[in-house]
């Protein structure tokens, strides 16, 4: 029938490096029974890191801290899937808002051999001690001209240095 189970909850995690995951292991003999492979076909509508006492955000400050979100993998029959996850601190300091903290995170899929018919999605994590700032404003017309000023001048810095070298070798 191609039906498959839908996952929602939320779990608290400390700030150091772990790991959760999604599984069908049973200690009796319901998946023994089951004479088809099972895969591990699975897509992620919501995957969030947020402070205890925040809301979820859907990536609202940021588009990309919510990075699996919509992910849909179709890994091979006889495979697991592990996602490596590395956690970043954020804020977004907004007019609007005042200062919002969440957390954006990338992340890598490995697809494993499996040795049973059980599913395993596992998800290993690690909280990255930098933390990422953004602004959401105009800065002044003063600090674009400078920052032009100095493209500009960087150009003509490098062009003089390239045609220095260019006159050597002609030489």
């Amino acid at each position: 029938m191609n039906l498959g189970c839908q996952v929602v909850g939320t779990m608290f995690v400390k700030k150091v490096p772990g790991n959760f995951h999604i599984s069908t292991h049973h200690k009796g003999l319901a998946l023994r029974q089951v004479d088809k492979p099972l895969t591990a076909q699975h897509k992620i509508h919501l995957l969030e890191f947020t402070k205890e006492e925040s809301q979820i955000t859907l990536g609202k400050y940021v588009k990309t801290s919510n990075f699996l979100d919509g992910t849909h993998l179709k890994p091979a029959k006889g495979h697991d899937v592990q996602y490596y996850l590395k956690i970043v601190g954020s804020t977004y300091k907004s007019l609007l808002w005042g200062d919002q903290r969440f957390y954006e995170f990338v992340a890598h899929a490995d697809l494993v051999p499996k040795y049973e018919n059980i599913i395993l999605l596992e998800f290993k994590y690690e909280f990255d001690p930098v933390s990422m700032r953004y602004i959401s404003g105009r800065g002044s017309f003063a600090k674009f001209l400078i920052s032009l000023l100095a493209i500009i001048g960087g150009l003509f810095a490098m062009s003089t240095f390239v045609d220095r070298i260019t006159n050597r070798a002609k030489s």
